[in-house]
């Protein structure tokens, strides 16, 4: 009998080694073991409200399939972003940041709380994450506060400040980096910002808006070559924009409408490799997910690759994608 008791307890232990301190996605108890995504593999990121999502990209025509959530346990996500191999996520009013690993497979698992604000205020109503450079900035809708924190060499964010420029009110929507400049998109305005961005500490300086009167509240940035792209949410369009090469500013007039059947109110959009993926959000709350080739400004073989994307959850504006290459 006293060997049958210390083979059962033996049997417990072992038990509890591999299970007792298994948490959810957003548990602090245990770290799962992380194989890194495949070299090449690329995945499509959303975070609209609710859970977040990713879809696949395929590595053939680019079309996206698959799509399912991940990052259990962040019930309102709003902006996703990736940095090698790990994501960052915006909890709404939470004033916190989750990271994530990415798996080899895309899905996210291990998120925790990397960052909460106590001092700045900036990620408290906020509604747009991004990377350049090895900087994490946050752009908040109501403040007009930007924030910028360093990314560690372990995927940490760190010292986390303010960086804000006088010349233009930075109500952010949504916002990305491209060649040393940091571009502004902001609800009900048809503005777009534009600040030069520190190589030095990534701070952002001389800001401008840097076009006027060409978009209708640009929700999605993205880009592709020299072009600058935004989705106008209330026209259902799409703008190819050029830019000023030095300045970064995208004068009026410099910008084309695109428009297909396909594109129903975009509230966010992607580009890669020759093609622009674009998020619809559509009147009976079944978000859409459109991939269209794209040349500077045209646009052709527009697919709806994903339909009733959240099931009966609505798109709303605040939504944000990001697409990753690993």
């Amino acid at each position: 009998m006293k060997y049958f008791k210390k083979f059962t307890l033996i049997i417990i232990i072992l038990f509890c080694i591999n299970s007792c301190l298994q948490v959810d996605d957003v548990g602090t108890a245990k770290s799962e073991k992380v194989t890194a995504p495949v070299a090449g593999a690329k995945y499509l990121y959303i975070a609209a409200g609710n859970t977040p999502m990713f879809c696949y990209v395929s590595l053939v025509d680019g079309s996206l399939s698959n799509c399912q959530n991940t990052g259990n346990g962040i019930p309102y996500a709003i902006g996703i972003t990736v940095y090698k191999n790990n994501a960052y996520i915006l909890n709404r009013n939470s004033n916190q940041i989750y990271k994530c690993n990415v798996t080899s497979n895309g899905s996210l698992i291990n998120c925790n709380v990397n960052y909460t604000d106590s001092t700045y205020n900036f990620i408290n109503d906020a509604k747009s994450l991004t990377v350049y450079n090895g900087y994490l900035y946050i752009g908040n809708y109501s403040t007009s506060n930007v924030g910028v924190c360093s990314i560690s060499s372990t995927g940490d964010l760190t010292n986390c400040s303010q960086t804000t420029s006088s010349n233009v009110n930075i109500h952010t929507y949504v916002m990305r980096g491209n060649n040393s400049f940091m571009y502004f998109g902001f609800q009900n305005n048809s503005n777009i910002g534009v600040c030069s961005i520190s190589a030095t500490d990534g701070s952002l300086s001389s800001c401008n808006n840097g076009v006027n009167g060409s978009t209708n509240s640009p929700y999605g940035i993205a880009f592709s070559g020299s072009y600058f792209y935004d989705s106008d949410y209330y026209n259902s369009k799409i703008y190819a924009c050029t830019i000023t090469a030095g300045t970064g500013t995208i004068p009026s007039g410099n910008c084309t409408q695109l428009s297909d059947p396909t594109i129903i109110n975009p509230v966010d959009i992607a580009t890669d490799n020759g093609r622009i993926y674009i998020l619809n959000s559509l009147s009976n709350n079944l978000a859409s997910l459109v991939s269209c080739k794209v040349s500077a400004a045209t646009l052709s073989s527009c697919t709806i690759n994903v339909t009733n994307l959240f099931g009966n959850a609505n798109a709303n504006q605040e939504v944000e994608m990001y697409l990753a290459t690993f």
